[in-house]
């Protein structure tokens, strides 16, 4: 059987389609939306609480009919014994497509994030802003997706940085990083397939790339920390590159590139000693980024065998933090550079044939 993608972050419009005209009768289909029915009353803590929204709902189409329809209504004008007149009716039952789907979609959400989503405070106060987001006009129901869908995102944003907050350094890098595959995997097969992304998608990408740099920094910071012998470099005047200008990109700090290269100084080859030395990191960063040009190639400390990778990750990690800076994605030639113009013994073009691999473990989880 075909490997197939779940639905958390991208869905199928060829599927959708399929299981949607799957014969059901109306059975099946009144206890399937059931399901959805009793999560949002578990969501309101109250069975009334729905009940009331639902009046509300009704009570506000009613008000926004058209008057030359509540004028031909005779039930609108309160003659409750006429059964057969009910020139509103049809609007009621139009407004069950946009209600439940707006139901099936938040609850679907709710419960595929449920192990963020675990406050019921916070659970009852969405619930209550989901309701109020539905829309009145000429007796037609709609919902403002947009306007709440920011809301849901931007909470489901501090509840994952919440989350994060609570591990170890490496765990969240960890977490980060398998986070950020499986949101990449739906975009690259969205790009290729009939897979439309949710709108969160994107948002999110960036939101894990800002907190994968945030830990990676921690991480230097904390291995900082442990190995005196390092702290020079953070205190020591000459490797202060305030006075200079990014030459790799004007709008780029150069403490940017010094924060994610660093961690060449501090983590150690299978040989025992660090990848780079101060010196050559020092090199490194005034030939790639403040201009230096005429300072010598530097050469990584490595053993022959697997490190190559590790080391060259490093450089494709910058590539996904930073290629923003120059507004597209189809920059990689010049991030690739800065390994081959600036080591030793490293081709422009293998790099570029092997700069999506992934080495097993990366240099920070060293």
């Amino acid at each position: 059987m075909l490997k197939k993608l779940d639905n958390t972050h991208s869905f199928s419009m060829s599927e959708f389609i399929e299981e949607a005209s799957k014969p059901r009768n109306e059975i099946q289909i009144i206890k399937e939306y059931e399901k959805y029915i009793l999560l949002i009353k578990k969501h309101l803590t109250n069975d009334k609480y729905y009940d009331d929204w639902i009046k509300y709902i009704n009570q506000q189409i009613h008000l926004s009919l058209p008057d030359e329809v509540k004028d031909n209504c005779k039930k609108c004008k309160g003659d409750i014994k006429i059964e057969n007149e009910k020139t509103c009716e049809i609007y009621y039952i139009r407004a069950g497509t946009p209600l439940s789907t707006s139901i099936m979609f938040y609850v679907s959400y709710i419960e595929n994030n449920s192990h963020l989503f675990k406050s019921k405070e916070l659970i009852l106060e969405l619930t209550y802003k989901f309701f109020e987001h539905f829309r009145f006009n000429n007796g037609e129901l709609s919902f403002d997706g947009e306007a709440f869908d920011n809301i849901l995102l931007n909470q489901t944003i501090l509840l994952l940085r919440e989350l994060y907050s609570k591990m170890k350094t490496k765990e969240a890098i960890k977490k980060l990083n398998e986070s950020l595959e499986d949101l990449e995997t739906h975009k690259v097969m969205a790009k290729f397939t009939d897979r439309i992304l949710f709108d969160f998608t994107n948002p999110q990408i960036k939101f894990f790339k800002k907190q994968l740099r945030y830990y990676e920094k921690k991480l230097l910071t904390e291995s900082l920390s442990n190995n005196n012998n390092n702290n020079k470099l953070i205190n020591d005047e000459s490797f202060n590159y305030n006075k200079y200008t990014n030459v790799f990109h004007k709008l780029m700090s150069i403490q940017e590139a010094v924060d994610h290269f660093q961690i060449f100084t501090i983590k150690n080859s299978k040989n025992g000693k660090p990848f780079l030395t101060d010196k050559e990191f020092d090199i490194f960063i005034k030939k790639a980024f403040c201009g230096m040009t005429d300072l010598p190639k530097q050469s990584f400390n490595k053993t022959a065998k697997g490190e190559k990778f590790i080391i060259q990750h490093r450089f494709r990690e910058f590539y996904d933090n930073y290629c923003d800076y120059f507004g597209t994605g189809q920059v990689s030639g010049v991030f690739i550079k800065l390994l081959t113009d600036n080591f030793n013994g490293w081709d422009y073009n293998n790099v570029k044939n092997n700069f999506n691999k992934k080495p097993k473990r990366t240099i920070k989880l060293l």
